[in-house]
């Protein structure tokens, strides 16, 4: 059941889309919001000031905001890699990753989708020092091979205080309506 509490979006894949030509009000989509990392970066940056103003002598500063510098840039690029949002239409599933340097845009026919999974990265809790504090992917097994996508903000159970406007129950209830082997890997709460 999709629901409308969460309203963060990520305007760039219904651009995405209809740049490719997909009408957006045919189409449901799963978004994995790169936003909640922006927001929580507020929140480190924040703190961080905080620390470099009344605990740092002035000469440590340089290289405290250095090495802090190179935190975001690393902290970036691992939540841009994981962050994939997905579409599906009534023939097709597409993953869109918008984030620069990793953008992707890759379509799957149903027809030949065999399974479809969701599990928890192994790496789950070393993303937290990256401001990753969920670390779901969906697996797609289609005729030709498998593919893990990561879809951090995307979670279970959006009754919770999920970011996403829908949930990976959803999701996978899509696919069970198709008659797609489905397999849920993660443990709910």
């Amino acid at each position: 059941m999709d629901i409308s509490i969460a309203v963060i979006k990520d305007r760039r894949i219904e651009q995405i889309l209809e740049k490719n030509g997909y009408n957006i009000k045919q189409v449901k989509i799963y978004y994995s919001p790169f936003s909640g990392w922006l927001v929580d970066l507020l929140i480190l940056f924040i703190l961080q000031l905080v620390i470099a103003i009344y605990l740092l002598p002035y000469k440590y500063i340089y290289f405290y905001s250095t090495y802090f510098a190179l935190y975001i840039i690393a902290s970036y690029l691992i939540s841009a890699f994981l962050n994939n949002s997905f579409v599906t239409t009534k023939t097709e599933l597409i993953v869109i990753n918008p984030n620069f340097p990793f953008q992707k845009f890759t379509s799957y026919s149903t027809i030949n989708i065999q399974q479809v999974s969701i599990g928890n990265s192994k790496w789950k809790y070393l993303n937290w020092l990256f401001l990753q504090f969920s670390g779901n992917y969906i697996q797609i097994v289609d005729k030709k091979k498998s593919t893990k996508y990561f879809c951090t903000s995307l979670a279970l159970d959006a009754w919770d205080d999920n970011l996403a406007q829908r949930s990976v129950d959803s999701f996978l209830s899509h696919f069970q309506k198709m008659n797609v082997s489905t397999n849920l890997l993660v443990h709910k709460k």
